[in-house]
């Protein structure tokens, strides 16, 4: 709906709005307009774009919980890189006692004239090489804990534990047992991502078909009033 209205001044040779004859007087005038108008069918289309961005708004927040997938998997598989790190100091430090007591035996030997200085030097340098592994796990597993902590937006000074669950107690299912249609189906209901793709879809479906009414031609109602009032009228009258 839309209104429009103003005075005027006319002075001269003018038209009178209220007769259309030509005069030669000046006057005062003022008019006011309303106009309205609305679409009777336009083959759905408005429908269409409506039913369209309920899906887009659908699609949003299975893509937020999407994002939310993402984080959750993120931190996991942060968790794992810990645990995978923390089990390779473990081997690097196995690894480099076993070193240095091949290196305490060695040595003995040596000294005592059985073997020759060359096999306590070579296992000298393996101890270095050992110790050298063990010092880059160590810093693997700091650099693991930084990087969860920056996933889980905590400072880097805050104390941090890692919990190390026995691995029998963690329930996992016989990969033998698993039906990959159930695997699927179950994927295809409850993925977000799967869900973001369906409503997508769904929402082009619908812009499709309202870009399709938009071909054809709509039936639309317009209504409207004017007044004019001017000061010749008022001195006719009088």
């Amino acid at each position: 709906m839309n209104f429009s209205g103003g005075p005027g001044f006319s002075n001269g040779r003018n038209q009178d709005p209220t007769t259309y004859s030509l005069i030669t007087q000046s006057y005062l005038s003022a008019n006011m307009q309303l106009q309205s108008s609305a679409e009777i069918f336009n083959w759905f289309s408005k429908r269409n774009t409506i039913a369209a961005n309920e899906w887009e708004l659908q699609a949003a927040k299975a893509n937020t919980d999407k994002l939310k997938n993402d984080i959750a998997l993120t931190v996991a598989n942060a968790y794992l890189q810990i645990l995978l790190a923390m089990e390779q100091e473990k081997i690097a430090t196995v690894q480099l006692q076993q070193s240095q007591a091949q290196l305490s035996n060695t040595r003995k030997l040596v000294d005592a004239g059985s073997l020759p200085e060359l096999n306590a030097a070579e296992l000298e340098a393996q101890v270095a090489r050992d110790s050298s592994t063990l010092i880059s796990a160590k810093g693997n597993v700091q650099q693991s804990i930084l990087t969860i902590k920056a996933y889980m937006a905590l400072d880097a000074a805050a104390p941090f534990e890692i919990d190390t669950p026995p691995v029998d107690k963690i329930p996992v299912e016989k990969i033998a047992d698993l039906q990959p249609e159930t695997v699927y189906a179950l994927a295809i209901a409850n993925m977000p991502q799967q869900k973001v793709n369906d409503f997508k879809l769904k929402a082009a479906q619908k812009n499709s078909a309202a870009a399709k009414g938009g071909l054809y031609p709509t039936i639309s109602m317009f209504l409207g009033a004017l007044t004019v009032h001017n000061s010749i009228k008022k001195k006719y009258l009088g």
